[in-house]
């Protein structure tokens, strides 16, 4: 299709926080005075800030070459942005006039990019501080600032893409709130609009011969990883969430970070959701109209806006969709509104679209912006913000002027209008447009209406009497207030009765002008600048300006801010707003009236990007994305079960129908099994899709469905089966969506975590004045569990933790108190919170430091599910404590190798943060933030297997999202993917990910790596060679007398389990066999200048005395595993070094890919064995001929590990 791009570029470049000039390129609001952008704004322009380097003497050589290499004009540019003047020996070409400025632009950035990472790690670690701390904000500005101030395009793109990855790879330490603020500053200094892979929707009518338009633009974007989102914007009278089934409109969220949307519809059903994508200024606009709409008293009492991060190809799907609000009636799709206003302004009405922002809202995106206080919020508002922060954004002034609001006005009550009418039966008084109800309704419109109005003492026939002269002047004349007095009716009641005759709503879009020109025309006056006039407006003498300036302060000027300071913050940036609004106005009706007939009937995707453009690098959010990856497999479950409950009804009332067919005992379940799903379906956690709810009570539904199913089964008739019974079974089917087996176990795994979770609060909780309490709800939890009643588990469990909560609550207020009086914690205190599970404990900490010096991290709770391994027959000399590391669902191969390297000294120490060196990593800035965001998260580990102390969920599933995300985990097996499951979520082999992977990045030097020398020798076989003349003899190894030698460092040694005589035996065996010499075919080298191909013999020695070896059996080809024994000694002489076995993986399971993995290791203090089985630890005897079931499991071993004597 053929699209006019000025049009959607007139529509789309409008009030965008970041604006798009005539060439295509984003140009940032400049942060100095608002005249730049207001008169850039009035001519249509963009705003493209002149930044240019301070030039010093260029030499006349280096000007010539410039010139004759890049032009007149390109050179001029040049020499404007380079400080290129150092003197130069050689000739100055086009090559070396590169080089110089290669050489240039990184002499100026590499220290302004030092000093930006040493300003974040100086950054206030409270999040509150930070916020407070204007200074620390404005001085990463200005250091982002002066980095890309002489750069324009790919290289300025180029460096904030650098400043992005330093963000992503800062230590752990630094909290989520500085990296965030920090992608926030490097955004605002982006000028792409667009990145290659991605665009916009644009503007679209309804039909061909269709008036009606949809009004699209540009997002704001937030680059997640390689995925753009975009904010979702809501504003809200006030916090709903402070009730369990919220009656207005709000976002929130769980524990987790995860996004619950609220409608403000307590039944199954859902109401309208009004939201803006991408474009807050209508919100914020609606914050003004509420503020001044209500009696507001108390933080959570005030007007907020919410957002969350959507995925721009969701968005982009949802706004596709939709239709103007015109004939949209009864229509069931989204609808585009507020179309004159601002664009991507949306009325969500469309089920599927609820769904698809409930299933793709980013997990830990949500914000809360408030005027009020950002301390002490609720868990449940996210990231709370300054509305000041994006009232900056879109440079909206944060004060009004005093009796002049841009956004809201006072406007005569259309209720009290109506109420004069229906009093006084006369309808001349309503404005057009305006309706009065017929009929019932009438009596119920003069009822509320009358409940509203009507004063105590006063009758109906006063307040007619009251209203008359100003509801007949339309609202111009004052009521007829002396009427209600004489009736003795107070002077408070009367107050209140004339402020509810008018009501706040936006102004008309006409007024938008005026105000902007009697706004402009007072700056104009004021500074004597002819250029801010608006048209039609003449220059006065200076007597006249000074008097009309003198007479507009007088009026509006608030007290203690002086004239300058009110003209320039005030009366300026206030004049940019109303021409904001006016233009948005204008241009919409601009492309509705003049471009209609060019644009298309279906929404355009524009790709802004330019040939040049870079992808743009987005933050690093690993537990959100992995989160998110969870929350919509769930989540589309969970919509399945409600829409095949939905249509089940229907189902069930032709089944009722269907007299003949369908036989009494079918229809003695069919009653109850439709007031069961209404049931299901007003189940408000379930509609909203709360997750801890959803896991425990969906499966415990769709067993309960299941069984009516099996049971409306077995009546079935075997032969011609009544069809509307039939298409029961298959809803029901299609609401159980799996087999009962599976069912059961997925909800007890879920009562498994919570049992999980009460079990490490219990040592908190005993001793406290709350056990007792404590203890009978735990009870409770237990007979729940018994009889699988998910629902009644988890209210208990929410009992408990509100419980858990009282006491945390307790220490906190205790150990601020000990830190005001004494500056540090009581050892009671020090000791209580040691009881708490380590996500609380932090908590606490951060709770207590908030009025110190001190910081804390605190981290979020990720989900899992724990892994039946099958218990093993080993002669064990303790009982099993729980007190290893928690498997997340598949990751018993991560427990595993950790247990390993925790009892492996040299491997260990690969991972102590005192061990790290940057100079091994040059060049490779992503392999060092891996080092330095992993490394500590498993030092931290190993510390906790070493002294005993369990490893919680919430630690391994945050160190797996790391690791994934730096591509550390390998991509999942087909089978694996077909069933949903991610590199995080498979099962992995431990060889792979430890010494594939891990180790490699650690020991960069190869220190833990043995030399494999491999000798291929073609001798004797040349002559039956054949020569490859289609192949480069640049891609092949030369043979040096016959053969050639190759050297692999290599930190794990793979070695067979079978050879040529069969089954070996003995490790030594397999060694020995490794380094057998072997006849291979087609083996490739070059001979005599020729690539030649043949038989070949091929030996490898395994060379070096590492301090640490690992050797893997070849226990599996893909298809089977061999479990036959191999012995493998407690010490083993290797190169003349002797070594002891001090770890042993083993692995359950028919395939290497699959079952589960456990670990034998020596432990490091006491030197006895120990059986480690995901989070279950036991002591063994020693796994020699003493103990014959513990040496066998041992020789099944898959994983031998031995440390050097």
């Amino acid at each position: 299709m053929t699209l006019n791009v000025n049009a959607f570029r007139k529509v789309m470049n409008t009030n965008s926080a970041r604006i798009v000039n005539e060439s295509g390129n984003l140009a940032s609001r400049p942060g100095g005075t608002w005249q730049q952008y207001a008169l850039s704004w009035y001519n249509n322009k963009g705003v493209q800030s002149e930044m240019r380097a301070q030039n010093r003497a260029v030499r006349a050589d280096f000007v010539a070459a410039l010139k004759k290499d890049y032009g007149t004009k390109l050179a001029k540019r040049l020499i404007g942005r380079y400080h290129l003047n150092e003197n130069r020996s050689q000739p100055l070409t086009s090559a070396t006039i590169k080089q110089v400025i290669k050489e240039a632009d990184r002499a100026y950035v590499s220290p302004l990019k030092k000093e930006f990472r040493g300003m974040l790690g100086t950054a206030p670690r409270d999040k509150v501080a930070y916020l407070k701390d204007k200074g620390f904000q404005r001085r990463l500005e200005n250091q982002i600032n002066k980095m890309v101030q002489p750069f324009e395009g790919p290289g300025r793109q180029k460096i904030l893409n650098d400043l992005r990855e330093m963000v992503n790879g800062l230590p752990f330490y630094i909290p989520k709130h500085v990296r965030e603020h920090a992608h926030d500053a490097i955004d605002r200094h982006d000028r792409q609009v667009g990145a290659p892979g991605w665009g916009y929707l644009g503007p679209s009518k309804t039909g061909a011969n269709d008036e009606h338009v949809m009004n699209r633009g540009i997002a704001e974007i937030v680059m997640i990883g390689d995925t753009p989102y975009t904010p979702v914007y809501m504003s809200v009278y006030s916090d709903a969430l402070t009730a369990s089934k919220p009656g207005y409109k709000d976002f929130g969220q769980d524990e987790d970070g995860r996004i619950l949307i609220h409608t403000g519809n307590k039944n199954q059903d859902e109401s309208t959701l009004w939201v803006s994508m991408g474009r807050p200024q209508r919100q914020v606009k609606w914050l003004e109209n509420y503020s001044r709409s209500g009696d507001i008293k108390g933080d959570q009492n005030q007007p907020l806006i919410r957002s969350f991060l959507l995925p721009l190809s969701v968005a982009n799907q949802i706004s596709a969709d939709a239709i103007t609000e015109h004939n949209s009636s009864g229509t069931g799709k989204d609808m585009s509104v507020d179309k004159h206003y601002e664009a991507n302004q949306y009325g969500i009405v469309n089920p599927r679209s609820l769904e698809l922002m409930r299933q793709y809202a980013l997990p830990g995106s949500l914000k809360t912006y408030t005027d009020g206080s950002i301390e002490k919020q609720p868990q449940n508002w996210g990231e709370v913000v300054p509305v000041s922060d994006l009232r900056m954004k879109l440079g909206v002034p944060d004060a009004n002027i005093p009796g002049i609001d841009i956004f809201t006005e006072e406007v005569p009550s259309s209720d009290a209008r109506k109420l004069y009418a229906i009093l006084s039966n006369d309808t001349s008084v309503l404005e057009k447009g305006e309706r009065l109800p017929a009929g019932k309704y009438l009596t119920k419109k003069r009822k509320d209406l009358l409940n509203k109005f009507l004063p105590s003492g006063a009758t109906e026939k006063d307040l007619e009497k009251f209203l008359q002269p100003w509801a007949t002047s339309g609202g111009k004349n004052p009521p007829n207030s002396q009427h209600l007095r004489s009736q003795g009716v107070g002077e408070k009641a009367i107050t209140k009765l004339e402020a509810s005759l008018r009501e706040v709503g936006f102004i008309e879009k006409a007024s938008y002008k005026d105000r902007a020109d009697e706004l402009l025309s007072i700056y104009a006056f004021h500074t004597g600048n002819e250029d801010f006039l608006p048209e039609d407006v003449d220059m006065p003498n200076q007597k006249t300006r000074q008097a009309i300036v003198d007479n507009f302060c007088s009026k509006h000027q608030p007290k203690g801010v002086s004239r300058e300071d009110f003209i320039n913050d005030f009366v300026g940036p206030w004049a940019t707003q109303a021409r904001i609004s006016q233009e948005i106005s204008d241009n919409f009706d601009a492309l509705r009236e003049h471009e209609i007939d060019e644009l298309p009937t279906e929404a355009p995707l524009i790709d802004f990007s330019k040939d040049d453009d870079l992808p743009i690098v987005g933050r690093a959010w690993p537990q959100e994305l992995a989160l998110s990856t969870e929350n919509q497999m769930i989540l589309e479950q969970r919509f399945q079960i409600r829409e095949a409950l939905s249509e089940l009804t229907e189902a069930i009332g032709e089944a009722f129908g269907d007299k003949v067919g369908v036989t009494s005992d079918a229809r003695r379940l069919l009653g109850p099994l439709k007031d069961r799903a209404g049931q299901i379906l007003s189940d408000y956690h379930l509609k909203v899709g709360k997750m801890s709810h959803l896991k425990t009570v969906m499966p415990l539904y769709q067993m309960e469905l299941a069984d009516y199913r099996d049971a409306l089964t077995a009546l079935l008739p075997k032969s011609d089966p009544p069809e509307s019974l039939v298409k029961v079974i298959a809803t029901l089917n299609k609401a159980v969506q799996r087999s009962k087996a599976d069912l059961k176990d997925q909800l007890n795994f879920a009562l498994n975590d919570i049992g999980e979770k009460i079990e490490a609060r219990q040592q908190f909780m005993t001793g406290t004045g709350s056990t007792k309490q404590w203890n009978q709800l735990a009870v409770e939890f237990g007979t729940s569990v018994s009889k699988l009643d998910g629902k009644a588990a988890r209210e208990t469990f929410d009992k408990m933790i509100r419980l858990f909560s009282t006491e945390m609550n307790s220490v906190v207020d205790a150990g601020r108190e000990e830190m005001k009086k004494n500056g540090k914690l009581s050892k009671p205190t020090l000791d209580r919170i040691a009881t708490l599970p380590k996500r609380e404990q932090e908590f606490v900490n951060l709770q207590i430091a908030k009025d110190t010096s001190k910081t804390f991290s605190s981290s979020f709770y990720s989900s899992g599910i724990k892994f039946k391994g099958k218990s093993l027959s080993l002669d064990r000399t303790s009982s099993v404590s729980q007190k290893g590391i928690s498997n997340t669902g598949n990751s018993c191969y991560l427990a595993a190798g950790l247990n390993m390297l925790s009892v492996v000294e040299p491997y260990r120490q690969l991972f102590n943060p005192v061990n790290y060196n940057q100079a091994n990593y040059v060049g490779r800035p992503t392999a060092w933030a891996a080092v330095q965001t992993i490394g500590p998260k498993i030092w931290n580990v190993m510390e906790d297997v070493r002294a005993g102390r369990a490893v919680d969920r919430a630690t391994i599933n945050d160190l797996l999202a790391d690791m994934d995300h730096y591509h550390l985990l390998p991509a999942p097996s087909l089978a694996a993917l077909r069933s949903g499951l991610t590199a995080r979520s498979a099962q992995q082999d431990p060889n792979e990910v430890i010494f594939r992977k891990l180790i490699p990045l650690f020991d960069p030097t190869n220190a833990m790596s043995l030399n494999q020398q491999i000798v291929t020798d073609f001798s004797g076989n040349l002559h039956n060679a054949q020569i490859r003349a289609d192949l480069d003899v640049h891609d092949h190894t030369s043979l040096v007398h016959g053969s050639m030698t190759q050297h692999q460092m290599d930190p794990i040694v793979e070695l067979p389990i079978v050879n040529h005589l069969g089954d070996i035996d003995t490790l030594q065996d397999a060694i020995d066999s490794f380094q057998n010499t072997e006849q291979i075919d087609d083996v490739r080298a070059v001979h005599q200048g020729n690539v030649i191909q043949g038989r070949a013999a091929r030996t490898i020695t395994v060379q070096g005395n590492p301090p640490a070896v690992t050797f893997t059996l070849r226990r599996g080809d893909g298809i089977r595993k061999d479990e036959h024994e191999v012995d493998a000694p407690n010490r083993l002489k290797i190169n003349g070094q002797w070594y002891n076995l001090k770890a042993v993986v083993n692995h359950e399971g028919a395939t290497l890919s699959s079952g589960h993995y456990t670990a034998l290791t020596v432990n490091p203090n006491s030197g006895s064995w120990e059986h480690r089985d995901d989070s279950s630890v036991s002591s063994i005897q020693t796994p020699d001929h003493l103990s014959a079931a513990n040496q066998s499991q041992k020789n099944h071993g898959y994983m031998f590990t031995y440390v050097r004597e």
